[in-house]
């Protein structure tokens, strides 16, 4: 081929995506097979399938590691941590006590593949329940280049790393049945990152929106205004052995069926679509308003990490500037003969009287 007739970020961008796909192909085809499998296993093959699994898709395996375990550790894991590993309920009871320990002695993934074989049973159930047996979706990382939306959101809000969401095959033709000729909407969605594990699994769910946010209606709020989505989406503790951090804040890129009676928003063409039921006026410009959850489907999970702030100068060497300045005031009294009462009544002028 010759360079000279070919844009380098260009090539370089095709080179990503033909790696990517081939990558997630080869994971979505193992999966299959591992889940149409588990029952023949002897236990050599069921550790292998999990290794392999893992070493196919580690980003991806890992990160919805930290959005169960996120969840799991939430103040409202009843609520977040849906579903819930069968082998940790006892009697209809979930078990969260003994998951959380567990869990803490879980290591980095990339630690797990190179000794799997000493780890406890409890650990590759479980992960074979999250990899293969409840896999779907899955979560691919891929280049920021390759999602849609990426000439919108600003040097700023650029993610440091984005997860492409893989549907299995027959939700997704459902979805694209549903939508026809309607066409699609692209749009962002900001929600706390322990809510991120169920909304992976089950889709994002209209009654899940609290009354703060049901200021224009029920249903399922987006934006096409990424800043507007970030407000709903502060920085969480996440998984601490994450390779990728223990902060994070994340933000959706989702699909919206462009259904006039479903979705509510602002439009020229049908002016009646701007009320929603129960809204308390019009849905203001660049926000999307879902009143079905078969209208919008996850495709991208932007994930932020927290930077640690460096501290300043001043801060760091706060001891000895202290030393400094005391060291100058007792100059300033001594070279100006003055007692420390008058001292006191200079520095403090007519709160201190003399």
């Amino acid at each position: 081929m010759d360079d000279s007739n070919c844009q380098w970020p260009t090539c370089k961008q095709n080179i990503f995506i033909n790696y990517f796909t081939m990558e997630i192909s080869s994971h979505i085809h193992d999966v299959l097979y591992f889940q149409s499998k588990k029952k023949e296993f002897k236990p050599q093959e069921f550790l292998n399938a999990i290794v392999n699994i893992i070493k196919t898709n580690c980003s991806g395996c890992e990160m919805i590691f930290t959005l169960f375990t996120t969840a799991l550790n939430s103040y409202k894991s009843g609520r977040c941590l849906k579903p819930f590993p069968p082998s940790f309920l006892q009697n209809g009871v979930e078990d969260i006590s003994n998951l959380r320990k567990l869990c803490e002695t879980i290591p980095s993934l990339q630690e797990f593949k190179n000794r799997p074989e000493i780890y406890s049973y409890e650990i590759l159930e479980l992960f074979y329940w999250l990899f293969i047996e409840k896999a779907f979706p899955l979560l691919e990382e891929v280049p920021f280049e390759t999602i849609p939306l990426n000439s919108d959101i600003s040097k700023g809000f650029r993610p440091d790393y984005v997860f492409k969401i893989h549907h299995c095959m027959k939700n997704d033709l459902s979805f694209k049945k549903r939508a026809g000729k309607k066409g699609i909407i692209s749009a962002f969605h900001g929600s706390h990152v322990d809510n991120f594990f169920s909304i992976l699994k089950f889709g994002l769910q209209q009654h899940f929106s609290t009354e703060k946010e049901t200021i224009f209606g029920k249903g399922i709020y987006l934006s096409s205004e990424l800043s507007i989505s970030a407000h709903f989406s502060p920085y969480g503790q996440t998984w601490k052995k994450c390779s990728i951090g223990s902060s994070h804040s994340i933000i959706a890129i989702c699909d919206i069926i462009n259904d006039v009676d479903k979705v509510k928003c602002k439009d020229s063409k049908h002016k009646g679509r701007s009320i929603n039921e129960n809204s308390t006026g019009e849905i203001p410009e660049k926000y999307f308003i879902v009143t079905d959850n078969e209208m919008v489907q996850l495709r991208y999970l932007m994930v932020y990490k927290k930077k640690k702030l460096g501290k300043s100068c001043f801060f760091s060497n706060i001891y000895w500037m202290s030393l400094v300045l005391y060291f100058l005031m007792l100059l300033f009294i001594g070279s100006r003969g003055i007692s420390w009462i008058k001292m006191i009544s200079f520095i403090f002028g007519d709160f201190v009287t003399t």
